[in-house]
């Protein structure tokens, strides 16, 4: 029997102009950037102490800057952020279709790089040092032809001992050279850098096109309450694993005609195409202003809506499973992500636009405790720039709200207190317990005891977890159970306890004799609370999967001075 090779190459030629028939010149610019900024997400991780925002990403990248230079025949862009490593620059960097190995990466397609210089033009010197190694690689179309399935070569150079990749295109396409000679065009550059990279530019990368610096992006959700319209600040995990982390409501320049004294109907004008929904992914906003099907929007935009602005983030360590399309320019309607989370963001959207109708219908047209703006938003400091997402995009409650964040020495007799949760200083960074923690401060157990009872159930077995994983004994735990149930002759599969996660009961039963778990002077006030709470809970599920009732919210209350101040001990401990 003869065998017959049958190939599956790729051509080069498909690859080179294949690919590069639907992208934009300024589309190709943007996936150079991503390149950028992938390499000093990179870089910081690679410390494994970078301090992170409240969404698990970098929360600073002073230090880094890309450079971007545009000449009448050339185009270049330079960053400092990593350098590449021989492995990366041989086999992964111009290899068409390799997806992403950046953690929490934004260019994650696999033909981005070779893409975007393909399509800006024919002749490419790419000169990188990884501060240990340093390579230039100089090639054009002709010689990738010319090569066919053969690799071209690189040149290895000695390191200077600064991290840093510099690619220089030249012999620019016809319709390249005539969009970097127009003025217009580069405003509409500088535009699109802005509104994509304004978070990043917000947390201290410099992104600089032909020496001027690009100015960060994004308005922000005003951090005041007015009467019942109130910002929400909003967490769900996708079955995947994708984080999405919501914040909506009045934006930070929206009044309230007849109810805020520094109310301008020319502002308001002025800030209407910023209203909507502005989504990130990773940190990459790739829609502003949204108001339509894709966010969730199922009837069409009118007043009660007006003033709403809201900015969903979705964060994954694979960049795969985020919502966007193959230009991140826009969502993936068909994704995972999407379909789980577009109906929650509808929900969000829809509780704004209840409680505007609520302010109207029942004539609340009291004076707003904020003082006139006088041209300043309330709450930002004095020299915070005009716009842009405050930091983090989760800033902290507001002034007219409870702050489940501040310390309030006043609040010491809970039994005065009707909502279920008061402030105190909240040291975790877990978005899942700040945003139960801000929705227990608000929630009134009068009207809704048996939301409360509920809440306060989820809220404290929640801090408990978390309290556990922070002192870095959450492990100890699921031992305990492990050891149990093998003395019960049921001993656990080695995939069973990979995948197990102890109950409620089971955490509560560890802490019960392992009172040193808790801080050394707070023990038996913490003890009291976990075992008040074991009877609490026998009682909320009676309530909820049997016949029980409440019979009003005096029961809640008593849950809740039952464990609040374990509650507070847990939050306001400082794990090392």
């Amino acid at each position: 029997m003869t065998l017959v090779p049958v190939h599956f190459g790729a051509d080069p030629a498909y690859l080179i102009r294949g690919l590069s028939t639907d992208i934009s010149s300024m589309e190709c610019i943007f996936d150079l950037i991503d390149n950028s900024i992938d390499a000093a997400r990179n870089e910081l991780l690679s410390f494994g102490n970078a301090k992170k925002d409240q969404r698990g990403l970098p929360d600073s990248y002073a230090g880094f800057h890309i450079d971007l230079v545009f000449t009448d025949s050339s185009l270049s862009i330079k960053d400092n952020c990593s350098g590449m490593e021989e492995i990366d620059l041989s086999r992964r960097a111009f290899r068409t279709g390799a997806k992403s190995r950046h953690p929490f990466g934004i260019g994650h397609f696999g033909v981005g790089l070779k893409r975007a210089i393909f399509k800006l033009g024919t002749s490419i010197a790419l000169e990188t040092d990884n501060g240990n190694g340093a390579f230039r690689f100089a090639f054009t179309e002709a010689s990738v032809l010319a090569a066919g399935d053969q690799p071209l070569l690189a040149e290895r150079r000695s390191s200077s001992g600064s991290k840093s990749t510099a690619i220089r295109i030249t012999g620019l396409r016809s319709d390249v050279a005539a969009d970097v000679r127009s003025s217009l065009w580069i405003d509409r550059l500088t535009d699109g850098v802005k509104r994509r990279y304004g978070i990043f530019t917000r947390k201290g990368i410099e992104i600089r096109l032909n020496g001027t610096i690009i100015g960060p992006f994004g308005p922000t959700v005003r951090e005041q309450d007015v009467g019942p319209v109130r910002r929400a600040m909003q967490y769900m995990e996708t079955r995947l694993g994708v984080g999405v982390f919501a914040e909506a409501g009045l934006h930070e320049d929206y009044r309230i005609k007849g109810l805020e004294s520094d109310y301008d109907e020319a502002r308001h004008r002025a800030i209407s195409s910023e209203q909507g929904w502005y989504v990130v992914c990773n940190d990459r906003i790739i829609l502003s202003s949204d108001r339509t099907e894709r966010t969730g929007w199922t009837t069409g935009w009118h007043n009660e809506y007006a003033g709403f602005l809201g900015w969903v983030h979705y964060v994954s360590e694979d960049p795969e499973l985020l919502p966007w399309d193959s230009k991140k320019a826009g969502i993936n309607v068909s994704s995972e992500a999407h379909r789980e989370s577009v109906i929650w963001l509808k929900g969000i959207a829809d509780e704004f636009r209840a409680q505007k109708n609520r302010l109207r219908s029942r004539g609340d047209r009291q004076r707003s405790t904020a003082a006139p703006s006088s041209g300043k938003i309330p709450g930002r400091a004095a020299d915070a720039p005009a716009s842009g997402p405050a930091k983090d995009n989760m800033p902290a409650p507001s002034q007219n709200s409870p702050d489940p964040n501040r310390h309030d020495k006043d609040l010491i007799h809970t039994e005065t207190h009707t909502t279920l949760f008061h402030t105190c200083k909240i040291r975790t960074s877990s978005p899942k317990v700040r945003s139960l923690a801000d929705e227990a401060v608000r929630m009134e157990i009068g009207d809704f005891p048996y939301a409360s009872a509920l809440l306060l159930r989820g809220f404290f077995e929640i801090v408990l977890i978390d309290y556990l994983k922070r002192i870095k004994r959450y492990g100890e735990v699921k031992e305990l159970v492990f050891v149990n149930q093998a003395a019960q002759g049921r001993p656990f599969s080695d995939a069973q306890k990979k995948n197990f996660s102890p109950t409620l009961d089971n955490v509560l039963e560890w802490l019960v004799k392992h009172e040193d778990a808790f801080p050394e002077h707070e023990r038996r006030t913490c003890r009291y609370g976990c075992e008040s709470f074991k009877g609490y809970v026998k009682k909320i599920n009676g309530i909820v999967h049997e016949d029980g009732i409440l019979t009003g919210g005096s029961q809640v209350t008593e849950f809740r001075n039952s464990v609040l101040p374990t509650l507070r001990i847990l939050l306001e401990h400082n794990a090392p």
